[in-house]
């Protein structure tokens, strides 16, 4: 279904005004700023994302209408939830693993370099006896051998784990992204983790998603810098950060609509039958 141009004006900004009734729909962003003590993240920032992702199968489908419903908010929960959960197992756990490991990397290094520093000591006890009475002397090269291999050993660890980071990061950011985005259009889960297909949904619309990454990480950058600047005011900043929202869902809206378009595969995920051929001479 085509979009009313009536709905569609506006910019990455001003799009939500330009649609009816918009204030029975914006509300849901604006609760971000809601939370229940000792919970950190904000309650309300859970409907709000998804409202985003609503929002975003919306602008792809080329729905009537773009904005999501408040009839829609326990749904719009659950699949904020569940964006939290995956985001959790994306950005969250990888980097405690990856934290353990480096920590107990230093602590071997560490341990080794003791063991060093004790054959240290104990070589220059038995090289004073050996100046003094002439008893025999175990030659430092073989000491400084070991420290020259642990050096070497703690630079290959180290350039290794930095490697692994930021191949992490280089991989699991347009996978996550492209799983998003497959997600807010077929509403299934499983969306997230097919890893393979999502990075070549990522590669096959390359240009769409470096569009995407691009102007987000530039309007999310004015807004924040607009947040801080305007932080004694309180309201300035809630209503920036919920702006944050729908920001987010008219830029990957407009990539999602590039492939929904082009995959049938998601079509067919999301529910939508195939068109029926028609039959030889019938027109």
């Amino acid at each position: 279904m085509a979009v009313n141009t009536e709905r569609a004006r506006g910019n990455v900004l001003t799009w939500p005004f330009h649609q009816e009734h918009w204030l029975g729909s914006l509300w849901i962003p604006l609760l971000w700023w809601i939370f229940i003590p000792p919970v950190v993240l904000p309650i309300g920032a859970v409907p709000a994302i998804g409202w985003s992702l609503d929002a975003i199968a919306r602008r792809g489908r080329q729905d009537a209408r773009l904005l999501p419903e408040s009839r829609d908010l326990w749904r719009m929960i659950k699949h904020g939830l569940i964006f939290l959960a995956v985001w959790l197992i994306y950005f969250a756990i990888p980097p405690v693993v990856y934290g353990t490991a480096v920590l107990m990397n230093e602590q071997y290094a560490n341990s080794a370099l003791n063991d060093l520093l004790l054959k240290t000591a104990q070589w220059g006890d038995t090289y004073i006896y050996h100046v003094i009475f002439g008893t025999p002397s175990e030659d430092f090269s073989t000491i400084s051998n070991q420290f020259e291999r642990l050096a070497r050993g703690e630079e290959l660890s180290t350039l290794l784990f930095a490697l692994a980071a930021g191949l992490y990061v280089v991989l699991v950011v347009p996978v996550f992204t492209a799983g998003m985005v497959r997600f807010a259009l077929t509403g299934k889960a499983r969306s997230f983790f097919h890893i393979f297909g999502n990075l070549g949904l990522f590669l096959g619309h390359l240009g769409g998603f470096l569009k995407f990454f691009f102007l987000y990480f530039v309007i999310i950058g004015v807004l924040v810098w607009l947040a801080f600047t305007f932080a004694l005011s309180m309201i300035v900043p809630i209503a920036l950060a919920a702006s944050s929202f729908w920001i987010s869902a008219y830029l990957a809206g407009n990539l999602a609509r590039g492939i929904w378009q082009s995959s049938e595969r998601i079509r067919a995920a999301a529910g939508v039958p195939a068109p029926v051929p028609a039959a030889p001479g019938v027109p």
